[in-house]
């Protein structure tokens, strides 16, 4: 979403929906953005990476786990990321709801 936590477009996606790590964690990550491939002059850092599932699931689905993903360097050149934002990963539970 390249959104900030508490910016207008993520709030309106909360009304509908929350955030699978934020489920977990009772808070977003401390930053998905940027990864050490960014150069250092980077200003900042945030959460701007999301999985959003949604806010009443009827008992549908459940987030078992969440996490970073691709938070290490490569094993032969530490300066290697898969990406210039870190992933995220969401472990969901999906029940077959019992009227249909």
């Amino acid at each position: 979403m390249n959104a900030l936590p508490g910016s207008p477009a993520i709030e309106a996606v909360k009304r509908r929906f929350s955030s699978a790590y934020e489920l977990i964690y009772g808070r977003e990550p401390e930053a998905t953005f940027p990864t050490p491939l960014v150069p250092r002059e980077m200003p900042w850092r945030a959460t701007i990476d999301y999985i959003f599932v949604p806010a009443a699931t009827g008992g549908q689905g459940k987030v078992a786990g969440a996490w970073l993903a691709f938070a290490q360097p490569a094993d032969r050149d530490p300066s290697l990321y898969a990406s210039d934002h870190y992933g995220l990963i969401a472990e969901i539970a999906f029940v077959k709801d019992a009227g249909g």
